[in-house]
């Protein structure tokens, strides 16, 4: 896993047994109960978090369907729910998303991508696939007769042309790859440059200030 994301890896999977910890033993009147006037009830809190996640992971391209979104979606504060969620229909909610939110790489992986994160993971279903073609292939030739089987006058027969090509895999060493569309950009130079904007930003807005001040 990228080192700049490790952190936030830990705190999406810290935060998924959190919530479901913080909802264990609260029955459904239990957690619709607001505690003070402008106080969120623990199943819209939940609700709320879990329909986050949802965003989140159509943000990323994800078609998965939210279950929540008939009882949130035209409402925007709490007043404004007419139909709760039972909170076994959030956490089951809560679960699925979390589960669908996998790791590129196998640290953190879940189950979506059998533990080995999505990199290997395509890797994987793409190896089965290309081993069941060959399969396929080889028990066409040996079931369609003589004109698949090799020729003795040594011309290119059927069966020679009726091959599976190799699967390309992505190097195990991406030493000679950069992941910035600028030849001259990388991590170092890239947080440079970021603080640079910052700083040019807070003396231009000083100068604006100074000059309102004169005015």
């Amino acid at each position: 896993m990228d080192p700049r994301v490790q952190p936030l890896a830990a705190i999406l999977r810290l935060n998924t047994r959190l919530l479901l910890n913080c909802l264990e033993g609260l029955s459904d009147e239990m957690a619709r109960v607001r505690h003070a006037t402008g106080v969120n009830s623990a199943t819209f809190i939940a609700a709320h978090v879990t329909d986050s996640r949802y965003f989140l992971l159509q943000t990323l391209g994800s078609a998965l369907e939210n279950p929540l979104s008939r009882f949130l979606d035209k409402a925007k504060t709490i007043d404004e729910v007419r139909t709760w969620p039972s909170l076994d229909t959030v956490r089951g909610a809560w679960k699925d998303v979390s589960a669908a939110l996998d790791t590129l790489e196998p640290e953190g992986a879940r189950n979506s991508t059998k533990g080995l994160g999505l990199y290997k993971f395509v890797e994987s279903e793409n190896e089965k696939a290309l081993n069941k073609a060959k399969k396929d292939l080889d028990n066409f030739k040996s079931i369609s007769g003589s004109s698949y089987q090799e020729d003795q006058t040594g011309e290119p027969t059927m069966a020679d042309e009726l091959v599976v090509p190799e699967m390309k895999k992505v190097p195990q060493d991406l030493s000679g790859y950069v992941t910035f569309l600028h030849p001259w950009m990388n991590e170092v130079v890239s947080q440079f440059v970021l603080m640079l904007m910052f700083w040019i930003m807070a003396f231009c807005t000083l100068i604006a200030l100074k000059i309102k001040d004169l005015r």
